[in-house]
Formats: C-alpha cells, sequence, structure tokens
C-alpha cells in the first residue's frame, strides 16, 4: 500500500496543527512522541510489576515500525544499547523456521519443600519425559538428539506469585532437598537481588523437550564480510528530530557489512522495515549483520 503524504497532511492539519497553533511537523512530532512513551511506559510498568530494571536490559527491536520508534523509545527507557536483527519487520517468520521442535509439559503437583515425596516425583518426571519425548520424535526429531529441560515454578510461602528455578533431573532422581533449595535461591537473586528465610513451595512442574536448532543462526553469520569503509549513503532527505528538520543520510541496509560504524542521524532503509538512527546514537553492525545502536549521553 502506497501511502498518500498529502492526505495525511492535510488530516493533521485540520485536526491538530491548526486547533494548536503549531505546524503540521511539530503536530506530526507530537503523535509521534505520544505513541513511543506510550510504549516506554507500557514495557517499564510490564517490568516494574516483574520487579525488574529495565536499565539492565538491551532492547531488540522487531516489526516494522518496532525500529522506527525504538531509540526514542529506549531513550525514555534509559536504556543505551539496541540490537536490531536482519529481517525485524518478518522477525516471527524467521523465527518461526529457525526454532527447534520442541515440546514442554507441565503437571500441577503443589508442596512445600520441607514434605517432597521425591519418588513420586521422580515417577512424575518419567511420565512426562516419555509424553513429550514422543511428542518430539513424532515430528521427526531423531531420539537420540533431543535435549530437556526441567524445571519447577516455586516461590516462598504465602507470596502470590512464583518464579521458575532450572533443575537438574538426577536433582530429583538423587532426592536432594539442598539442590533444589539452591537452585530456587539462585533464581530468586537472580531476579530480586536478595533471598528470604522463609519456607518454600513448588506448584508446577515442566519439563521440556527439545530438537536440535536450525542452521540459519550460522547461515547469517556466514554471510558477514568485513568493512573497509562506509558505504555512502544512497541519497538525503530532511528528517524531523524534535527541533526541527536535518538533512539526513539515507543507506541501504543490504550494503552495510559487518563493521561498519554510522554516527546518527542517519535513515537505514530495507524492503521490510525501516530504522531510525538519531543524532544522539551511533550504529555499528556485527557478524550476524544485526544493527546494533548505542546510545551517546554526552
Amino acid at each position: 500500500m502506497r501511502l498518500d503524504k498529502e492526505a495525511a497532511e492535510a488530516a493533521i492539519a485540520e485536526h491538530l496543527a491548526k486547533p494548536l497553533g503549531i505546524s503540521v511537523a511539530e503536530a506530526a512530532w507530537g503523535v509521534h512522541e505520544t505513541v513511543t512513551a506510550n510504549m516506554a511506559q507500557a514495557a517499564t510498568i510490564h517490568a516494574i510489576e516483574r520487579a525488574l530494571d529495565v536499565t539492565r536490559f538491551v532492547m531488540l527491536p522487531i516489526g516494522g515500525a518496532g525500529p522506527v520508534h525504538a531509540c526514542g523509545m529506549a531513550a525514555k527507557m534509559s536504556i543505551d544499547r539496541l540490537i536490531c536483527p536482519t529481517g525485524a519487520g518478518v522477525a516471527s517468520a524467521v523465527g518461526m523456521l529457525s526454532s527447534a521442535i520442541s515440546f514442554e509439559v507441565a503437571r500441577a503437583a503443589p508442596m512445600t519443600a520441607e514434605n517432597m515425596d521425591f519418588q513420586r516425583l521422580a515417577a512424575m518426571v518419567e511420565e512426562m519425559d516419555a509424553e513429550a519425548s514422543d511428542l518430539v520424535t513424532s515430528a521427526g526429531v531423531a531420539a537420540g538428539t533431543v535435549t530437556r529441560r526441567l524445571s519447577a515454578m516455586m516461590r516462598y510461602v504465602g507470596q502470590g506469585y512464583e518464579i521458575e528455578a532450572i533443575l537438574a533431573p538426577e536433582t530429583i532422581r538423587a532426592g536432594d532437598k539442598q539442590g533444589l533449595l539452591k537452585a530456587f535461591n539462585e533464581a530468586y537473586r537472580r531476579r530480586y537481588g536478595r533471598t528470604e528465610d522463609m519456607p518454600v513451595e513448588i506448584l508446577t512442574w515442566r519439563l521440556a523437550v527439545e530438537g536440535p536448532r536450525s542452521g540459519l543462526g550460522q547461515s547469517l553469520l556466514s554471510r558477514a564480510s568485513d568493512a573497509r569503509q562506509s558505504p555512502a549513503p544512497i541519497g538525503h532527505r530532511p528528517a524531523w528530530f524534535g527541533q526541527g528538520f536535518v538533512d539526513t543520510p539515507i543507506h541501504r541496509r543490504a550494503d552495510l557489512p559487518n563493521g561498519v560504524r554510522i554516527a546518527g542521524p542517519a535513515i537505514i532503509e530495507e524492503t521490510e522495515s525501516t530504522t531510525i538512527v538519531p543524532p544522539d546514537f551511533e550504529l555499528t553492525v556485527d557478524r550476524a549483520l544485526n544493527l546494533v545502536l548505542t546510545r551517546n549521553r554526552q
């Protein structure tokens, strides 16, 4: 679908710019900032509800419009680094093609750590393993190539939420209660930075059985080539970055090899998406041809 720029300008002028007494560009920027701020606020609240500090994370923008808003959203969230993968606009399809065949089964078996029946648990885990393995092998995966991941959803008694603790199957077979508590405490400390001296309970057991991953990731790496110099932009166009229009270079993403560095402002165009690099960000390209965007706080 080809965008109708004139119709968009007319609509913004009539419904926003004229009533507010500002220019069309300022009104359009206000729309963009409102959308970006809403996304940043929603993501921040989502993290706070899980006791996570968003500033410790790297942002991974995907979707057709994700890379358009990503740097502005990251700046509002005090995130300084972003990684924009190849084909961000079709990331869901790439994920489907590259992911391994896997199945996860779960069993609700509430119990406290002090009153665990390890013999019953071992039998339950074996049953879960057989169920998940049958599903994976029936999808064409060789039985000898599967991997397994056992985990438990655990919490301190009285809490209204639980966290996932990864367990070694030997922990259950050996009846190792201390090993189970250690796995929970390590997971809890990673999430919240501390542990409590309280009884622990388990609500749900999970077992994931997974086949080998595809070679798509290595295929992307094999496409990388070292850059000797930054490619010339394919053109320039005025872009608004909050204070006015800036004559901004345009690069074709397919022309950017491994090792390229481009200081913002810049516009990176590709078939599925467009990445906007504001003046206070710098872009580099890594071996997998990801665009790595770093915020300059100076």
